[in-house]
């Protein structure tokens, strides 16, 4: 159930990704490849929470949009709930 919510939030995630601007591409790269290491280690570690400073570094990302991109921001605060309920 929780690998559930962790794939629906990061499937939500990457589409408001997908509405940055360009001029943010170098910060979209950046969570974009976080999005992908999540991915990959819950297909190859079901049920096992990534490393805590996967985290930390998509907490850091969430900074950084919360003015510009709000929606962005409420999706990086659901991977990280997601992330939270799986005991990081």
């Amino acid at each position: 159930m929780q690998d559930n919510r962790l794939t629906a939030s990061l499937t939500r995630l990457r589409h408001e990704l997908a509405k940055i601007a360009s001029h943010q591409s170098a910060e979209r790269e950046r969570v974009d490849h976080l999005i992908a290491q999540i991915e990959s280690h819950s297909a190859s570690n079901p049920g096992v929470p990534p490393h805590p400073s996967v985290l930390a570094n998509l907490k850091d990302s969430l900074r950084r949009f919360e003015v510009t991109h709000p929606s962005l921001t409420a999706c990086v605060g659901e991977v990280a709930s997601a992330l939270s309920s799986m005991g990081i």
